[in-house]
């Protein structure tokens, strides 16, 4: 039920029990209304909060697996940023970790292949409506001089 209070004329959500009694010798309703406005917002922060634990608990779970993973993965913002790395890609680019954070995907991309890696990455983003597909880049500092990569950024686009 929706009640609206007399004295404020605001709405609020609420909960009604009708009991019929007996009052003074005569059968009469008696009606009683309660406020669930505080219960419901209370409910909805304990799911919030639920939720956001389980979330932070996948993230934890995500981030043990990439962390502990045989591959070198890495994670780049929508600018194309390195914003996380495992010890795995960083043993194969042979940097540290606080080298690599915050740097560019263009400053792994040797001069001479720059023309062909924007070209390859033209036609990988036009794979899909969101901009994902599969992607050869080189990678001289790898043991393999090239490596796929594969993309999904959620503009439809690649920032580098």
């Amino acid at each position: 039920w929706v009640h609206r209070r007399a004295d404020t004329g605001q709405d609020f959500p609420s909960e009604v029990t009708l009991s019929a009694i007996d009052l003074e010798g005569e059968r009469v309703l008696l009606s009683t209304v309660r406020d669930l406005g505080p219960r419901l917002r209370q409910e909805e922060a304990l799911r919030a909060a639920r939720e956001a634990m389980i979330r932070r608990e996948g993230e934890q779970r995500l981030g043990a697996f990439v962390d502990q993973g045989l591959a070198g993965i890495s994670e780049i913002d929508l600018d194309g940023r390195l914003v996380r790395v495992n010890d795995r890609y960083c043993a194969i680019v042979g940097q540290a970790r606080e080298d690599l954070l915050g740097r560019h995907l263009s400053d792994f991309i040797p001069a001479e292949d720059s023309k062909r890696c924007c070209a390859a990455r033209v036609r990988t983003s036009s794979k899909s409506a969101t901009g994902g597909g599969m992607g050869v880049l080189p990678m001289p500092w790898s043991p393999s001089p090239w490596c796929a990569m594969s993309t999904t950024n959620p503009r439809g686009f690649w920032a580098w």
